[in-house]
């Protein structure tokens, strides 16, 4: 009995943990509170979404550079950009 009462509050305190801390982390991960604020195009075609995830990465390169990469030959093959 004491086993699975153990059993289940860490259970339940693993779950919380993540509710509250990983989980929103996880949903706006490299954004700033800047990006994660702004409505981004796109977010009025679903009144209410289910969740909402804003996630980022940073690049030290001119929006002309990841443009060329973004369009190699090879690169983008077979995906929709």
């Amino acid at each position: 009995m004491n086993t699975l009462l153990l059993f289940l509050l860490l259970a339940g305190g693993l779950a919380l943990v993540y509710l509250f801390i990983i989980r929103p982390w996880q949903l706006t991960w490299g954004a700033t509170k800047d990006e994660i604020n702004q409505s981004l195009p796109g977010d009025d075609i679903v009144n209410k979404p289910h969740f909402v995830a804003t996630r980022a990465v940073s690049i030290q390169v001119p929006p002309a550079e990841v443009w060329k990469m973004d369009h190699s030959d090879r690169f983008c093959q077979g995906r929709f950009l």
